[in-house]
């Protein structure tokens, strides 16, 4: 939906210099995405090889809303269904074994919904045109970097947007919650771009990892290839 956008030249020079290389436009409305991933996965630190998986996700920029669900082998004709959710504020996180089991679910935790917030706010990289939203606030850091902090649904996460000299998104860092236990600390959180490319009319990154850092050590955990992806205007 159109309502509340914010006019592009309203906006911080990096993040309008970003938009147009996104081939982003004030007459761009993107309201909801679909879009398909090829993942590798490392489920904890130290672990030398990647495990591959294939995953969807279904994005509605306003409402802010995502439903991401990955199917990951673990062994012959078996699978792991992990869900990750953010609606109305509020993220919830879901694993089962063969889409039956249940094996975890967290929902109803303030840690949660912001790490499912601040992903959001993330993947507007994606989705380039989000970042018009009212509830979406910009700072400018210096020429290549911006601050931005999204409120919604009583949630409020912030993060870093850092581009090249021409606009190409390099990297997202936040301070975000990696589980959602009471003593869970704050955390270094980067996702990297590794390559942009045109898809259906806008250059955007095609090729992401995500790390943590803690304690001077950095675990990359996640790969992620944008296989297909579809605007729905």
């Amino acid at each position: 939906m159109s309502d509340g956008l914010r006019p592009i030249a309203d906006l911080p020079r990096p993040v309008q210099k970003w938009l147009g290389y996104a081939g982003v436009s004030e007459e761009t409305i993107i309201n909801h995405v679909s879009m398909k991933q090829d993942v590798k996965i490392k489920l904890k630190p130290g672990l030398k090889h990647w495990k591959q998986a294939e995953a969807t996700q279904f994005t509605s920029i306003n409402p802010p809303e995502f439903n991401w669900s990955m199917k990951l082998p673990v062994a012959p004709l078996l699978h792991i269904k992990a869900l990750d959710q953010f609606q109305n504020g509020k993220g919830q996180m879901r694993v089962s074994l063969m889409s039956i089991i249940p094996m975890s679910s967290v929902k109803h935790n303030a840690k949660v919904d912001q790490a499912s917030l601040q992903r959001f706010l993330a993947e507007v990289v994606w989705y380039p045109s989000a970042a018009r939203l009212p509830f979406i606030s910009w700072e400018t850091l210096d020429d290549h970097v911006v601050k931005a902090t999204m409120s919604y649904g009583g949630t409020t996460g912030s993060g870093s947007f850092h581009f090249d000299q021409h606009g190409n998104f390099i990297r997202f860092q936040a301070l975000r919650y990696k589980d959602s236990t009471p003593k869970a600390p704050l955390l270094e959180w980067v996702v990297t771009n590794e390559l942009s490319e045109q898809r259906n009319g806008y250059t955007i990154p095609v090729k992401l990892s995500a790390s943590w850092k803690q304690d001077a050590t950095e675990w990359t955990w996640l790969k992620v290839v944008v296989k297909d992806i579809e605007y729905h205007i």
